[in-house]
């Protein structure tokens, strides 16, 4: 890919295209950051941000595969409301078929 001079442009002020990671408002979703998790469901990206309801901070997973199976975490602590995740402290993030709903 080759940039040009507007590209550049474009990123210094602020103008460049949004970035949405592949998040789609409504999906259920397990965000891996360097130092914690999150899941929850998309309800917005934007602003460099992305902005999930019913959210949980997984503090033990358990073994990965089957915690992205189940969404059944070791230990989790429940947000009392929306939870927003800097675009730039993403690793990874997984869809899930199910996501933590209470504290353990």
């Amino acid at each position: 890919m080759q940039l040009e001079a507007s590209d550049l442009r474009a990123l210094f002020t602020g103008n460049a295209t949004p970035i949405s990671m592949g998040f789609v408002r409504g999906m259920k979703v397990c965000i891996r950051c360097i130092t914690y998790h999150h899941c929850g469901i998309v309800e917005r990206v934007g602003d460099g941000i992305v902005e999930l309801s019913g959210a949980s901070w997984i503090a033990e997973s358990g073994r990965w595969e089957e915690f992205t199976r189940t969404g059944d975490a070791e230990v989790r602590e429940m947000f009392a409301a929306n939870v927003r995740v800097s675009l730039g402290a993403i690793v990874d993030w997984t869809e899930m078929p199910a996501i933590p709903t209470t504290t353990k």
